[in-house]
């Protein structure tokens, strides 16, 4: 019973499978720190809001007086600011919720200046990485589109692997690879994605229902990393050879050779010991005959 309920839990992903299997659990797991997840997912719009407000009261004011060679620098200086600020912030956001959902599957509490603190280390690194896989899904979407999807499913883990393993970016893109083609249990996952982003095509508020169900399935990658690992744990603790017994102290650790040679050789005062007579002994002897004489007598 317990072999087999242990098989259960080691069970390797089904290659296609019901994608929503998955939300009981990612339910439980975003309950942990859904304060950090909805703080890092609001945190965009609440920092873009002062730009945009700028932005509308520059091209009013520029509607109104026209557009002159400052005035048109200064428009684009701040709507480049505004673009690479929330760029910067979209990358620490995305890799804020990668570790805030590692640490949700594991069962563990974090704290959003935590999660801030941990993206700002790995900012470049995560960085490099994202652009990498964008390179390669857009190259692969490029050539007939099958292959891009390919490279999405490939590559969709690495970002685990990177925060979970502190790999660098070709390390998590090649781990991310092999490992989920040896196991598989990715494609039901990116298939779920693409449901809950088509919520948007609902007019009115279809926007809102895509982000609402996107933020109650998002522990749902972290958990099926750790199933992954799991997995691979489990065959690597199979495949090891087992341990040989304990032996005996004597078997286990053999006498140095000197020691032996110790041993074997008996101490001069030992031998002497061993030959010696005892004392009065000669004496002892005679005085044994002449109780017995007596005896006789």
């Amino acid at each position: 019973m317990a072999k087999d309920s242990r098989k259960k839990r080691t069970a390797q992903p089904a290659l296609f499978e019901n994608p929503f299997r998955m939300v009981p659990p990612g339910l439980a797991a975003l309950r942990i720190n859904f304060g950090t997840v909805c703080g890092l997912v609001l945190a965009p719009p609440i920092v873009s809001l002062p730009f945009f407000f700028l932005l509308v009261v520059l091209a009013t004011y520029f509607s109104t007086h026209g557009q002159h060679g400052g005035g048109t620098a200064t428009f684009t200086a701040v709507s480049a600011v505004l673009y690479l600020t929330l760029l910067a912030l979209a990358v620490l956001v995305a890799f804020g919720l990668v570790l805030v959902t590692l640490r949700s599957a594991d069962g563990e509490k974090t704290r959003l200046r935590e999660v801030l603190r941990l993206g700002l280390r790995s900012f470049w690194r995560f960085t490099g990485l994202l652009v990498c896989v964008v390179l390669v899904v857009a190259a692969g979407l490029v050539l007939l589109v099958v292959p891009g999807v390919i490279m999405l499913k490939r590559y969709f883990l690495a970002p685990f692997y990177m925060a979970d393993q502190n790999l660098g970016v070709f390390e998590a893109m090649r781990r991310s690879a092999d490992e989920t083609a040896e196991t598989g249990g990715v494609w039901s996952i990116l298939a779920a994605f693409v449901a809950l982003s088509a919520l948007s095509l609902i007019p009115g508020v279809g926007w809102f229902l895509a982000l609402a169900a996107t933020v109650l399935y998002i522990c749902v990658p972290a958990i099926r990393y750790r199933e992954i690992q799991n997995v691979l744990a489990a065959r690597a603790k199979r495949a090891a050879p087992s341990k040989p017994t304990d032996l005996a102290p004597e078997e286990a650790a053999p006498q140095p050779k000197t020691a032996q040679a110790a041993k074997a050789v008996p101490s001069p005062q030992a031998t002497t010991s061993r030959h010696a007579k005892p004392k009065f002994a000669h004496k002892q002897s005679r005085r044994e005959r002449k109780s017995q004489k007596t005896t006789d007598q």
